[in-house]
């Protein structure tokens, strides 16, 4: 999964890179590049391991 900043710096990056990191160089936050899909079938089955 890469990360890209809130404020459009271009450049992507890995989750190691950024987790001491803090902030972005352009002052934005880091989120997901791209979020994953999960259907209700894969969400009923997280629900139950507690």
């Amino acid at each position: 999964m890469h990360y890209i900043s809130t404020r459009g710096h271009p450049e992507r990056r890995t989750f190691r890179e950024i987790l001491l990191e803090g902030l972005a160089p352009d002052g934005g936050l880091y989120v997901p590049e791209v979020y994953p899909r999960l259907d209700d079938a894969t969400l009923d089955r997280w629900r139950g391991l507690s």
